[in-house]
């Protein structure tokens, strides 16, 4: 599976922050945009 930068810290990040998970949603869908 593919593991970009910033995942691990990501992921932390929108465990406590609903606002992140949507970036994230965003990120995953094209993490090489």
């Amino acid at each position: 599976m593919w593991k970009p930068r910033g995942v691990t810290y990501t992921a932390a990040s929108l465990d406590t922050s609903g606002v992140d998970a949507v970036q994230v949603r965003g990120f995953v869908k094209h993490p090489l945009a």
